[in-house]
This record gives C-alpha cells, sequence and structure tokens, in this order.
C-alpha cells in the first residue's frame, strides 16, 4: 500500500489523498507539455511566416532581375541599329558575318571530302550517300549487311531525282577486311553498292577510316586513330552540302527500316531549306 501524504487537503482521481505517484506522474507530464511546446513554437506560424518571406524575396530579386535586362535589351541601341535599322540593338548578331562563317564551313566540308575521289564522285552524283564501314569477318558486321541488303533494294539505290537529276540514294562500302577477296565475296554484285577500292593511289580507304575516326578495333593502332566509331557504322552524308546528317544510321535503320531514309531526306531538306532562307534574309 502506498503511504497517503501529510494534509489531506490534497484530493486526487476518486476523492482519494495525493500520493507521491500522482505527484512525479503529475511532474512528467508537466515536463512534457513543455517539450510538446517548445516543439509546437519552432514550427508555428513565425517559421512559416519566415519562409514565405524568404521565398516572396527571391521571386522580387528574380522579376526585378528580368525587367532590368529587358530594359536593358530595348533601351541599349547600336550594332546593326547603326547601319540604319532603328529597332535593332547591338545584341543582334552579324549577319554579314555568320554568313560569311556558314560558307567557309561548307566551302571546308565540301574540300575536305573533296580529297576521297571516289567518294567525292559519288557524292557529286548523289542527294544522300551511306557510308557503311563493316567488315566481313567481324560477327557484329554480318546481320547488318544483311539488314541493309534487305530494306535498301538495288531498285531503290541509284534512282533518279527528276528535281536534281541525281541519284536519290548511294551505299558506299568502307571495307576493314583483309584482302580483296574478302570483299568480293561479302559485297554482291546485284546489290548495286559501291565500293570503295581496297587499294588506291591515294589509299583512299585508309584515310577515310582516319578522316572519320571510324574502323575496327585492331585497325586503330596500326591508324593511328583516336576511334570515335567502331564497325558496323553507317554515316549518312548531304551529297551536296557534304555535311554529316547522322553516324548513327544503323541504329535508324534497325528502328525505321525503309522509311529510315525519308528521314534522312527529310533533315537534308530541312536543313538547306534554313541555310537559304538564312541567305535570303540576311544578304551582305
Amino acid at each position: 500500500m502506498q503511504r497517503r501524504l501529510n494534509g489531506g487537503s490534497s484530493i486526487g482521481e476518486g476523492g482519494l489523498p495525493i500520493t507521491k505517484s500522482d505527484l512525479e506522474a503529475k511532474k512528467l507530464g508537466v515536463q512534457h507539455t513543455k517539450v510538446i511546446r517548445h516543439k509546437t513554437r519552432k514550427r508555428g506560424p513565425g517559421h512559416k511566416r519566415n519562409l514565405l518571406t524568404v521565398m516572396m524575396s527571391l521571386c522580387v530579386i528574380a522579376l526585378l532581375g528580368y525587367f532590368g535586362l529587358s530594359n536593358k535589351f530595348q533601351s541599349d541601341e547600336g550594332g546593326s541599329a547603326a547601319k540604319g535599322n532603328p529597332t535593332a540593338s547591338k545584341y543582334d548578331p552579324d549577319y554579314a558575318a555568320l554568313k560569311k562563317a556558314m560558307a567557309e564551313s561548307e566551302k571546308a566540308m565540301t574540300a575536305a571530302l573533296s580529297r576521297f575521289p571516289y567518294v567525292n564522285e559519288v557524292l557529286d552524283s548523289s542527294e544522300l550517300v551511306a557510308l557503311y564501314f563493316a567488315a566481313s569477318w567481324c560477327p557484329e558486321s554480318e546481320p547488318i549487311t544483311e539488314l541493309l541488303a534487305d530494306t535498301f533494294t538495288p531498285n531503290m539505290l541509284g534512282q533518279t531525282n527528276h528535281e536534281s537529276g541525281k541519284s536519290s540514294f548511294e551505299i558506299v562500302y568502307v571495307s576493314s577486311d583483309d584482302n580483296v577477296g574478302q570483299v568480293e565475296r561479302y559485297i554482291s554484285l546485284k546489290w548495286k553498292w559501291k565500293v570503295v577500292p581496297f587499294e588506291s593511289e591515294s589509299n583512299e580507304r585508309t584515310e577515310l577510316k582516319r578522316y572519320f575516326k571510324t574502323c575496327a578495333a585492331r585497325e586503330a593502332s596500326a591508324l593511328e586513330v583516336d576511334r570515335k566509331n567502331g564497325i558496323p557504322t553507317l554515316i549518312i552524308i548531304d551529297g551536296k552540302t557534304h555535311a554529316v546528317l547522322t553516324s548513327d544510321g544503323v541504329s535508324d535503320v534497325r528502328e525505321f527500316g525503309k522509311e529510315a531514309f525519308e528521314r534522312w531526306q527529310s533533315t537534308m531538306y530541312l536543313l538547306r531549306g534554313l541555310e537559304g532562307k538564312f541567305y535570303q534574309g540576311h544578304t551582305a
């Protein structure tokens, strides 16, 4: 039995005098309440107001920065404005310089591929050209070679584009085979593919691999190439501008089949159209 405290003035539950246990429980309850109130004060309305104030301040700073920059762009005049355009600012690009740079870039690409006699001849007579880097001994090349042969049938290759008078599409094989015999046994004549000569005075087959940094792993050391692509690789080139449209033609054919050609063609015309509009809209 717990001893009751002296003095019966303090009455607990049920009308009984308060014991030591009652006082200890009450004391713990008060401490617990203080802890809860302390935690509540930390997460109370003041905390939320402080967070909201910080967020609003950041928004105001961002808006001031935005309008400040906008006013600067609108108020500063120079550059092309000095050339008679009152609405232009000094932040407008120098279209004459851009046009010159684009022309030089196109000229550089054309000149770069012009040093490959066989491929350059195919480019000159074609709208789109696919350079196919592969080898008969490469197990990864075999299914891709068959896929290309089945997808781009002979009647699709060499077809004349009526607008340009050029061939719409050609596939050019860049071999990593060990000898001419392997090439002849691997690439069927009925496919109507073009084949870069195995040996030539310009060593074109080897130089193409160096230029595009594309070759078999076992060739990289001898070619002194920092290899970018292995084999098989299908590189799609615009015959007119010599621009590389994609270096991952293999994935396109796997995913889209014959429609891959239409996608390459659309990309080619889009880039040519954008370039033509740029030249027309910004004459020197």
